[in-house]
């Protein structure tokens, strides 16, 4: 038995060994690779997918910013009419005033008070006339203030005019006002409204 010579069995088994680790580090290497690149694949998939959402969300960003801009747009649209609508609701308001106050003085106006000129300018209305004693000047002045749509009456001027034949006893008078048009409109629609 001292004969045996054991050398070429250790030198087999190591280079199995030898083979065996080079198999498994060449295994681990390739594993490692397959690892890396699944994870690189894994990682870029991952990108391309963020990527395409983030382009999906920008398109649709652009789609709403563009609707939004439409709507601001609308928006600016609809102030413009609504300022064109103040303005056709006011002249149309407006459009009747001299009638209005025409028809009211009928009505408001005593008999003995004569009008010699009547101005309109923004809203403000002057008055100048004659009457044949205060009485009618002061109870004329009295039914504007109980108009609803009058407002400020301000007596300018009284003059009592000389020279004038015996029995007759004339003043002159002068008297602003400023007409309310909110409630002139308000008035007008409930007229429309029966």
């Amino acid at each position: 038995m001292s004969n045996l010579n054991l050398l070429p069995w250790r030198e087999q088994k190591r280079k199995d060994t030898v083979n065996q680790f080079k198999a498994q580090s060449i295994f681990a290497v390739i594993l490692y690779l397959v690892a890396l690149a699944g994870g690189f694949l894994f990682l870029q998939a991952k990108t391309d997918n963020q990527i395409a959402r983030n382009n999906f969300l920008d398109k649709e960003i652009r789609k709403l910013e563009s609707k939004i801009s439409a709507i601001r747009d609308i928006e600016q649209k609809r102030a413009k009419l609504e300022k064109r609508l103040e303005v056709i609701n006011e002249l149309q308001i407006k459009r009747f005033l001299p009638t209005k106050l025409l028809n009211s003085w009928t009505v408001l106006a005593p008999s003995r008070i004569y009008f010699d000129n009547v101005s309109y300018f923004e809203e403000q209305v002057s008055v100048e006339g004659k009457t044949e004693q205060r009485g009618p000047h002061t109870f004329f002045m009295q039914n504007l203030e109980e108009t609803k749509w009058i407002k400020s009456i301000k007596p300018v001027q009284l003059v009592e005019i000389e020279n004038l034949p015996a029995g007759y006893n004339l003043e002159m008078f002068k008297l602003n006002y400023m007409v309310n048009l909110k409630k002139l409109g308000e008035m007008r629609e409930q007229e429309f409204q029966q």
